[in-house]
């Protein structure tokens, strides 16, 4: 007996062991580094230093872009209006963490031919940016996934040549999920991005039983947080700005006060 209930015990502590190894490491090949990843505590650097430092296990590289005045494309989360490029370069100069541009990320791109840029257009005019981004990348249809803001856009953006499209919902007011779940239908969309509200809302699980479609959430900085999304909600990975399985993840796990910020 006393066998029968160690080989009982070491059976159920590898089972608790396996447990915990998935729910800590679980990742899809769908997990999206946002705005380049953190970088010396910063985040939105939208840097070619932050994208070296955190490129490791990831495909999808998640970058803000805008369009300067003189219709060039930078890499840059608060929009500034009226920006040339010859500003941007004079402001990149005195900054600790330089922002990327087209050139800068092309040659990136020529050199880590594995990963995929997702865009995020800060300025109005998406199509621009995008139709910037064909006429300046090479490849730019296998190494870019545009998101769209509008689904009207869909077609247009298709007619580019890009091959996936995200459709991502935070400026997109409609929140009846019928019609959301129904305009998703009319189109093949590589990936949804929602808020996790949205997500929580219901509108994750919909989407992935009636259109099988990939669920992607914004921005989730903490495994607890990710766990709860993926295996509650449904939802098939998350955009984040680091790693989620360092110690600070592990940590926070148990207290409710996290130990370091977002």
């Amino acid at each position: 007996k006393l066998k029968i209930y160690l080989s009982l015990i070491t059976v159920l502590v590898l089972l608790t062991f396996l447990l915990i190894n998935f729910i800590f490491f679980f990742k899809t090949n769908f997990r999206v580094l946002h705005a380049g990843g953190i970088y010396k505590d910063e985040i939105y650097t939208n840097s070619l230093v932050a994208l070296d430092k955190n490129k490791k296990g990831f495909t999808y590289l998640e970058l803000d872009f805008q369009m300067t005045t003189d219709k060039k494309l930078v890499c840059l989360h608060n929009l500034k209006n009226n920006l040339s490029y010859d500003d941007f370069l004079k402001d990149n100069i005195i900054k600790n963490v330089k922002s990327c541009d087209y050139i800068s990320l092309s040659n990136w791109l020529i050199k880590n031919p594995n990963k995929i840029i997702i865009t995020d257009v800060k300025s109005k005019n998406n199509l621009e940016a995008l139709e910037f981004i064909k006429n300046n990348f090479k490849n730019y249809n296998k190494v870019f996934i545009p998101q769209i803001y509008n689904p009207e856009n869909y077609d247009s953006v298709k007619k580019l040549g890009y091959e996936k499209i995200i459709w991502t919902l935070y400026r997109y007011g409609e929140n009846n999920i019928e019609k959301i779940i129904n305009i998703i239908k009319k189109n093949k969309y590589f990936a949804i991005t929602l808020s996790p509200e949205r997500a929580r809302s219901g509108l994750s699980k919909k989407i992935r039983k009636e259109t099988d479609t990939n669920v992607l959430v914004h921005t989730i900085n903490f495994r607890k947080d990710m766990v709860k999304l993926v295996f509650l909600y449904d939802v098939t990975d998350v955009y984040t700005d680091r790693i989620l399985f360092d110690v600070n993840n592990i940590f926070s796990w148990f207290f409710k006060k996290k130990v370091i910020s977002d």
